[in-house]
């Protein structure tokens, strides 16, 4: 049976690292640019990472909806961090995973790339769908993260990560 190949997007973002991973672990940052309506997050290794989407209408396909959850495997500050037993339970009630998920961020101060990689989808045709359907989700969500960090420069450029 044939899977879907690991998922990998980058953008690049005009600020520093240490506020783009802040970004993935602040409730408020989380509600402004990728819509959640709460979330539980421990930014350790070993922590639990979910996010919690508001209901969608009946029927709707949106890119997120439902609950993401997984563990937190690595998390570093300025670097990004890895979530491993990632699962995505959708207000539809499809469930999708375990996947592991990992955020990196590289660069220079201020001028950094943001890197999404997605991968060990199960080898079955509910793994290939959440594959084809997280991909398209990525591109959407670090965009709308990108927009909003850019809207919201650091009060002190200067400011190294």
């Amino acid at each position: 049976m044939t899977t879907h190949q690991p998922i990998d997007h980058s953008i690049r973002i005009s600020i520093g690292h240490r506020r783009i991973v802040a970004a993935f672990f602040d409730p408020e940052d989380l509600k402004a640019w990728w819509g959640i309506r709460c979330a539980v997050l421990e930014p350790r290794p070993g922590g639990l990472y979910l996010l919690a989407w508001p209901e969608t209408q009946a029927g709707s396909q949106g890119p997120w909806s439902g609950i993401l959850a997984g563990v937190v495997r690595e998390y570093h500050p300025t670097d990004g961090f890895s979530l491993t037993s990632t699962h995505w339970l959708t207000d539809a009630g499809d469930s999708f995973g375990p996947s592991d998920l990992t955020i990196r961020i590289d660069g220079k101060i201020n001028q950094s790339v943001l890197t999404v990689r997605q991968a060990g989808f199960p080898t079955d045709p509910d793994g290939n769908r959440l594959g084809e359907r997280a991909s398209r989700g990525w591109v959407s969500c670090i965009s709308s993260l990108k927009n909003y960090l850019d809207a919201d420069p650091p009060t002190d450029p200067s400011t190294p990560d």
